[in-house]
């Protein structure tokens, strides 16, 4: 499962998913993907999202790096 949010991931939409999801389905993984819990300077939309590894090429390949450990019950 992956979340996506546009908000910090400390205290996110996110983080609730993963603690749930522990709690109630504890063989899913969750990918919480949200912007880090650190300064993040002005700029353009787009620019930032490439930056902060929301862009959707940066999420893709987030999912594609995690969803390599369970290849074998995947099919494209």
């Amino acid at each position: 499962m992956v979340t996506v949010e546009e908000n910090v991931q400390n205290g996110g939409f996110g983080q609730q998913v993963c603690g749930y999801m522990e709690e109630h389905h504890p063989g899913i993984q969750v990918l919480p993907v949200a912007i880090p819990d650190r300064f993040v300077p002005h700029g353009g939309v787009d620019s930032l999202r490439v930056q902060l590894g929301l862009s959707a090429n940066a999420i893709a390949e987030k999912i594609k790096k995690i969803s390599g450990n369970y290849s074998e019950g995947i099919r494209e």
